[in-house]
């Protein structure tokens, strides 16, 4: 087995694998510089434990990935190669943009009540409705084609993660440390989470981040404080020294893989992980879109697309994310720490 490399300024480098499986397998993001490095062995057993399907209208597929990418991430309360005929939802929508040198990543959440047209809402009959709805309406596909008619950004792949996952995840890291910034009350289990940092079981991490009801910026709040699960799975992924023992890796990716579904666009797994050997954790940049409060005819609370939303849909696909976040510091997340 390969040792893992050290990079410029002696900072250790993570096994690629490693790698995949964070950022991936927990569709957190944590885009830590690595090289292969744990072997063939964990890197097959993690390539079959996951779900592959073709989530994604136009998949031509290609070898390499050159230049920036765009991935849509999507976390529902199923997977979609379940066979039952409810596709389930999907209450967190993001897309995962890195840059074309490979060397910085920026995660747009997408508020799920964003009122949007979507082209097949039964019959082949377009209508108006909350992203999340189609989902409902057609799976991921027709997700994915709703969020590239509306943002005007070409989707590299996707990945979805069942909810369930992301519990077992978090307990197979030994649970998380999260900092509470508001106060709040689950209205599925009446659980109270209170103001300061807590270390978190995965089933209370979970719970914390699917709220919005109690928080003062509804939607907006879950947004963000699903925004710092992902840097706190990252940190305590590091902390556990997780990304440099195949034996605590192996446990993780074990929870994860059977709650992950992905579609890769015909890029290997390991050749798309290495695209990102670049990136650390202190190189993602969370950002969101403004909050912008409404109403459909039908009388639904709805969130609305401005000019500012706009113009981030462009600075994506120009890949100039980071002057557009330097023009809207209020729109970067900066509690995501």
């Amino acid at each position: 087995m390969a040792e893992a490399r050290t990079g410029r300024g002696g900072r250790r480098r993570s096994p690629l694998w490693a790698r995949l499986m964070v950022w991936v397998g927990v569709v957190l993001v944590v885009l830590s510089a690595g090289t292969m490095a744990a072997g063939a062995v964990l890197e097959h057993r993690y390539d079959s434990s996951v779900h592959r399907a073709d989530l994604i209208d136009g998949s031509a597929g290609h070898e390499v990935i050159d230049g920036a990418f765009d991935y849509l991430l999507l976390g529902s309360d199923k997977r979609p190669t379940d066979s039952t005929g409810d596709p389930g939802r999907s209450d967190t929508i993001m897309i995962a943009h890195v840059t074309a040198d490979h060397r910085h990543a920026y995660l747009i959440s997408i508020p799920r009540d964003l009122w949007v047209p979507i082209d097949d809402c039964g019959q082949g009959t377009g209508c108006e409705a909350k992203i999340n709805a189609a989902y409902d309406f057609g799976g991921p596909k027709l997700t994915a084609r709703t969020v590239e008619q509306l943002t005007g950004v070409g989707l590299d792949g996707m990945v979805i993660v069942s909810f369930r996952g992301f519990d077992k995840v978090v307990d197979a890291l030994g649970g998380i440390r999260l900092c509470v910034d508001e106060r709040t009350r689950s209205i599925h289990t009446g659980r109270l989470f209170t103001v300061g940092c807590h270390h978190f079981t995965g089933a209370e991490a979970l719970d914390y981040v699917r709220q919005r009801e109690d928080l003062p910026d509804g939607d907006y709040g879950r947004q963000r404080h699903q925004q710092q699960l992902i840097k706190a799975a990252a940190a305590q992924a590091e902390h556990e020294g997780l990304l440099s023992n195949p034996a605590k890796l192996d446990r993780v990716v074990r929870a994860i893989g059977d709650d992950l579904t992905v579609d890769t666009n015909g890029v290997a797994l390991p050749d798309l992980v290495f695209s990102l050997r670049r990136v650390s954790g202190s190189d993602i940049t969370m950002l969101r879109l403004p909050e912008i409060d409404g109403y459909s005819s039908d009388g639904q609370a709805i969130q609305q697309l401005d000019d500012t939303g706009r113009s981030l849909f462009t600075a994506i696909r120009e890949d100039d994310l980071d002057t557009w976040a330097a023009a809207h510091p209020t729109l970067v997340n900066k509690n995501a720490t």
